[in-house]
């Protein structure tokens, strides 16, 4: 059984993205692209999200909570 649970939660993908510095000067029509991409999921709370040496193939944006990296 998986740690991590996808949810149709409350977060405005589209305000979420737009207030962060990396993406705050994209056009809307593109903003809009990326969160049709984006997926809400919650994870317990020690549960590690990847581990050194992983591919890289996803991009996490914390709305709630904190997450600790250790290297």
């Amino acid at each position: 059984m998986s740690s991590f649970k996808s949810s149709r939660s409350s977060f405005d993908k589209n305000a979420i993205l737009r207030a962060h510095p990396l993406f705050k000067d994209l056009e809307p029509r593109i903003i809009e692209r990326l969160a049709a991409y984006a997926v809400t999921q919650k994870a317990k709370a020690g549960t590690p999200l990847f581990r050194k040496g992983d591919l890289g193939s996803s991009l996490y944006a914390v709305c709630s909570g904190s997450v600790k990296i250790c290297v």
